[in-house]
Order: C-alpha cells, then structure tokens, then sequence
C-alpha cells in the first residue's frame, strides 16, 4: 500500500464514523420526540414532598433527610423549630427550604393540628 491508498482510507473511515454519527443524533432525536427533558428541581417540588430521616436529630441540632423527586434521591441537611425527635426513617414533610437546609415537620403534624381545632 502507498501513502495515497492510506490517505483513501483514513478519509473513508472518518467519513463513515461522521456519517454514523449523525444519523445515531438524528434517530434519538427522533425517537424523543417534543419531549423536553429537565432534570433541575425547582423549590416548589422541594416544599411539600415527603422525605425519610437519614440521620436524626432535633430542635437542637441538625440531621440528614431524603428525598426522592424526578426519579432521583437528594439528600438535605435538616431542621426543625418543634421540640421533637426525629428517628432514623420517620417520614417528615418539608415545608421550608432556605440555603440547602429543609425544615421539616413529622409527616402527620398536619393531621394532629387539624384533629385539635
């Protein structure tokens, strides 16, 4: 082989490897759709979910929530104002985040408030 049949062939296969390429962009693109996929999670998904103590804690002191939104699970550093304890897994609602720290209520305080009015 000589130096122009070398060249031939580099330039066939990075025009195949180009070609491939496009046409893999093009059939997931297609395959897609108009679905816009965002994987951000906003504040508002945040407040209101139900999280699972990781690490307890109580008024005092901090502790470690998760939460599982959009498919994921994120952890949070934890608080909260209310003289409780927090017990590892206890189910908690998040009503309050403010820089990366949840504050959060047993999952069923709500219910207790509204069972005493």
């Amino acid at each position: 082989m000589d130096k122009d049949q070398l060249v031939m062939i580099a330039i066939t296969v990075i025009a195949i490897g180009v070609i491939l390429g496009a046409l893999f962009v093009l059939l997931v693109k297609w395959k897609r759709g108009n679905r816009v996929i965002n994987s951000l999670v906003s504040v508002n998904q945040i407040v209101g979910s139900i999280g699972r103590v990781e690490i307890p804690f109580d008024q005092n002191s901090k502790g470690k929530v998760r939460v599982g939104i959009k498919g994921s699970l994120i952890d949070f550093v934890a608080v909260t104002s209310l003289p409780y304890e927090f017990q590892l897994g206890e189910s908690v609602l998040i009503i309050e985040i403010k820089e990366n720290r949840v504050s959060v209520v047993p999952e069923n305080y709500l219910r207790k408030i509204q069972d005493q009015e």
